[in-house]
């Protein structure tokens, strides 16, 4: 590999984990926003948080992957978008109901 294609294959890998910790940041914003709203009750937050730490060992195990791992980054894309569609649903219930 010339140091050209390693250079960009860094820079590649790096842009993925500022993704990957974007993610991070704006999942756990939103699940302390829920947290929140609920009034501060754990039980309404734990299948989330299991949702938001499998999202994250996900996403640097298989995003930042250059081996064969990187082919089931699928399961890191899915589990951000069933942790937003849950907290949406949960936050948007509440506001409806309360």
């Amino acid at each position: 590999m010339s140091p050209t294609s390693k250079f960009i294959a860094d820079q590649s890998t790096g842009n993925v984990y500022l993704i990957v910790d974007n993610s991070i940041l704006a999942d756990s914003t939103f699940l302390y926003r829920c947290y929140v709203v609920w009034g501060g009750d754990l039980r309404i937050i734990v299948l989330p948080a299991v949702l938001l730490v499998a999202s994250v060992v996900c996403g640097y195990l298989f995003e930042g992957s250059t081996s064969n791992l990187f082919a089931y980054s699928w399961v890191y894309v899915l589990l951000t978008f069933i942790l937003n569609v849950i907290l949406t649903i949960l936050t948007g219930e509440f506001s409806h109901h309360g």
